[in-house]
């Protein structure tokens, strides 16, 4: 399991390792980045106290914020499947590098 802000970096690397993440966003792409993969079943998202456009205490879709959220992320399989199915996802899709090797191939 994974806790982060929810930055595409460390929400992308986190995946591609198959692990769970709680996120804690608080601006630019980490709100985004953690309803897309609560969506998605591989984590769940709290707000942070110090987020300015959320009510403390609240998750950012308006449901009070669990404080034991890597509870519920280590308690429940579903969350390390879904993660586990996005690493597959991730892997079997080409690099940069096999992008680059088949560019210059020609």
């Amino acid at each position: 399991m994974v806790l982060c802000h929810g930055g595409s970096g460390t929400t992308y690397g986190a995946l591609a390792a198959g692990l769970p993440i709680v996120f804690v966003p608080m601006f630019a792409d980490q709100r985004t980045n953690a309803q897309l993969i609560s969506v998605a079943g591989a984590g769940v998202s709290l707000t942070s106290a110090r987020s300015p456009s959320r009510v403390s205490r609240h998750r950012w879709d308006g449901r009070p914020a669990h404080p034991r959220g890597r509870h519920r992320i280590l308690a429940k399989s579903s969350y390390a499947l879904a993660a586990q199915v996005i690493a597959e996802e991730i892997s079997s899709t080409g690099s940069a590098r096999d992008c680059l090797e088949e560019l210059f191939a020609r």
